[in-house]
């Protein structure tokens, strides 16, 4: 069997979630022996042990050519993958990061990306999703997915850690786009009250690309507390790893989550999450989790929970050891490794495998609009 991964994110320089959670899939596959190759339009993308090629507008590199499962990741590389499938007679597996129709439904650039998302809903030979309240979603209005489709959350390798200490200020860590659906507004607010009641207390807004709006929101926060607010904009892996190591409690008080990489990267390293009760979140911080949620968006009740947490060192101790034990035994990534090659195996085409397309022949053209996922 042989892979192609489509993706418009990935390491070691990523945008979001996506591509870092595509970056440990692949390289987990690769580690079971599937022949595994990544198409991508980053620049300077790579990954141990696969082979990494980078696309450009014009002629498709042959040598990717024949591929049995066809795995998108990025709807902005969808009509090359539907152009693939069709001159290759390869199965099309799309992962539905997000349901563009909940995040971005009253956003009208997205219309088109909508669009796109719909018929790949409507098309692929199967898709998958984060969690099942995606999937029960998406169900309702595409009843025909119910036979190819399938949950199959995030996994995260899981290192062992040092024990977290609570004892110094507190540092609060936001870490996403900066946008109404990822409740930057919320943080910010809750970030706000905490700055005016703890006199010690420091706060990390990491992010961007976001709304007008909403980055004026954290640019005023900087402004009223330049000493104690930091926005260092978008972190490498390496960065953000050293935030995490020092925060004490991750926000993720997200409007919309459909999984919530953040969150599972923060309790594999044992730092105590505090995210809003909606479907990824809910999945993610049950009992035993080392997180907690709160129902509403109500900043005021966010920020008395928060101070409740800071308050208690004994409890943030306990959910910071809770934390790596839960994701390895949830999201380890062996298991998961496992669980996606089952599905890639039962999605091989029964076809013949023929010839394909002579390497002269030029076809797809990158689609000039912008980017969504």
């Amino acid at each position: 069997m042989r892979v192609l991964v489509l993706t418009a994110d990935l390491p070691p320089h990523v945008r979001s979630g996506i591509g870092r959670s595509v970056g440990y899939q692949v390289a987990a596959l690769a580690g079971l022996g599937c022949k595994t190759d990544v198409a991508t339009t980053v620049h300077g993308a790579s990954l141990p042990s696969v082979r990494v090629t980078q696309l450009s507008t014009g002629r498709f590199p042959q040598a990717l050519r024949g591929s049995d499962v066809l795995h998108l990741h990025s709807l902005r590389l969808a009509e090359l993958a539907w152009q693939l499938k069709k001159r290759d007679g390869s199965s099309l597996l799309y992962t539905a990061h997000s349901l563009l129709e909940r995040e971005l439904a009253c956003t009208p650039e997205a219309a088109a990306w909508i669009r796109v998302q719909e018929r790949l809903l409507q098309q692929a030979d199967h898709v998958i999703f984060l969690s099942e309240g995606e999937r029960r979603y998406a169900l309702k209005t595409w009843p025909c997915l119910r036979g190819r489709s399938s949950v199959l959350p995030h996994g995260i390798p899981v290192a062992p850690l040092e024990p977290c200490s609570f004892s110094g200020p507190p540092i609060i860590l936001f870490a996403g786009r900066f946008c109404r659906s990822k409740g930057i507004d919320v943080a910010v607010a809750i970030m706000r009250t905490l700055l005016r009641n703890d006199s010690s207390a420091t706060v990390v807004l990491a992010g961007g690309q976001g709304d007008a709006a909403s980055e004026r929101l954290v640019s005023e926060l900087v402004s009223d507390y330049p000493a104690r607010c930091l926005a260092p904009g978008w972190l490498s892996q390496n960065a953000l790893n050293d935030w995490l190591r020092r925060t004490t409690v991750l926000l993720v008080p997200s409007r919309y989550e459909p999984f919530g990489m953040i969150a599972l990267e923060a309790q594999a390293k044992g730092v105590p999450v505090l995210g809003a009760r909606v479907d990824g979140m809910a999945d993610l911080l049950g009992k035993m989790s080392g997180g907690a949620t709160v129902a509403d968006h109500d900043a005021e009740h966010w920020a008395q929970v928060l101070e409740r947490m800071l308050a208690d060192r004994a409890g943030l101790a306990s959910m910071s050891e809770r934390g790596p034990r839960y994701v390895h035994a949830e999201f380890g990534l062996a298991a998961h490794a496992e669980r996606y090659l089952r599905l890639l195996r039962s999605c091989v085409p029964q076809r013949d495998k023929g010839t394909v397309v002579p390497s002269s022949e030029t076809f797809w053209q990158a689609e000039d609009l912008t980017p969504c996922g």
